[in-house]
């Protein structure tokens, strides 16, 4: 039940929130499924251009993520 209500949650969350555009989406690929991130270039610019790159240049894959 506390699962179900937790996903209309989520469902809703990502069907009204407007300030999601794709190319400050990133998207964390888990074998239960796929986590989008949004990042917020306006309060952070050097930390949203430094992760992109990062990402872009491969150094996330295969990577373990603990405790995000």
């Amino acid at each position: 039940m506390v699962k179900n209500i937790l996903q209309i949650l989520i469902l809703f969350f990502f069907l009204t929130n407007n300030t999601i555009a794709g190319e400050h989406i990133m998207i964390l690929k888990l074998k239960d499924g796929d986590v989008k991130i949004e990042l917020f270039p306006d309060v952070a610019p050097k930390h949203v251009e430094r992760i992109k790159k990062l990402a872009n240049d491969g150094k996330y894959d295969n990577v373990v993520f603990h405790r995000v």
